[in-house]
């Protein structure tokens, strides 16, 4: 009977006691629940003025993050993917319709030396930017698939410095050959440079940058690039840089076109001018024996009428 007892008062301290703490943990709750909603209250009055994301590298621009948090990606699953991996996705996406877009290798490249290669870098008016290999694959996949910057329908891609269109990815297997590029430690060079800067230029910035600053002799490399709308191997691209300019082409060519045209007028003026030169000095050479071959055929001429006169 004591027994009893004594279980069924513990029984009641333990129920009190659990409810004691439950009315202490509502009480939290709610407390915390409004403390949510207040902020949240506060935000929402705030004027829109958010800072821009800048993850390791240039500001993304505003309609991408608006397009980001409006249209979040999701996984397999059907579950919204991390923040820091959209904006990552959405930043390189920003990147691949500029003109020039190169990938180097970073070997045991230190924070010192990466802020001293964003430094010599900006000096050319380019930027480096280290990427998460996984999801700049990504970008360019569905970059080089859409054949469009945003994968929002609404959202127009970026007019180059220029005024031409952005320098999109010429086809699904260059798209592939520039995601292959990054393994390992990777970082890209970007610029929207001049249409008229030509590839050997591009190049001997980047090399300038890698080969003369002292500590990165062997730890940076090159490995491809983007340019234009074409993916080149760091073979390729060197043998490109080697290549004329545009308007060099263009003045070869048209030095082309015009050198038969040219070459033939030279032609026709000596010719004539030595047609007109020769004319002239054989008929003054040759000026009596002329005169006295006109005489004799009017004297012939003459002498026929006469006669067909006597004989009619």
């Amino acid at each position: 009977m004591r027994n009893t007892m004594l279980g069924n008062k513990a029984a009641s301290l333990l129920a009190a006691s659990a409810t004691a703490r439950a009315t202490t943990l509502r009480h939290a709750i709610a407390k915390t629940c409004a403390a949510c909603n207040s902020k949240q209250a506060s935000y929402a009055s705030m004027p829109s003025q958010q800072p821009q994301p800048t993850i390791g590298g240039p500001r993304l621009p505003p309609h991408l993050i608006h397009a980001t948090l409006r249209q979040p990606k999701l996984s397999q699953r059907g579950n919204p993917k991390d923040i820091k991996t959209q904006f990552l996705y959405a930043l390189y996406t920003s990147i691949l319709p500029k003109r020039v877009v190169m990938v180097l290798q970073l070997n045991a490249v230190n924070v010192a030396e990466y802020h001293l290669l964003n430094r010599e870098f900006k000096k050319q008016g380019m930027n480096i930017l280290k990427i998460r290999l996984g999801i700049f694959r990504a970008a360019v996949k569905g970059y080089s698939d859409r054949g469009t910057m945003s994968w929002v329908g609404d959202i127009r891609d970026p007019v180059s410095p220029d005024g031409g269109p952005p320098h999109t990815i010429e086809s699904r297997a260059a798209g592939r050959k520039l995601a292959a590029m990054p393994v390992g430690h990777t970082a890209i060079v970007f610029a929207d440079v001049s249409r008229e800067t030509t590839h050997a230029a591009v190049l001997k910035d980047v090399n300038q940058v890698i080969h003369t600053v002292k500590p990165f002799p062997g730890k940076v490399m090159i490995v491809g690039a983007k340019v234009d709308s074409s993916v080149f191997s760091r073979e390729e691209l060197e043998h490109v840089a080697t290549l004329p300019s545009l308007p060099a082409l263009r003045g070869e060519l048209v030095g082309l076109l015009q050198s038969p045209a040219a070459a033939l007028l030279g032609h026709l003026s000596a010719m004539e001018t030595m047609t007109g030169t020769s004319l002239v000095s054989a008929l003054e050479a040759r000026g009596s024996e002329i005169v006295s071959l006109l005489s004799r055929h009017s004297m012939n001429h003459e002498g026929r009428s006469s006669s067909n006169s006597e004989a009619s």
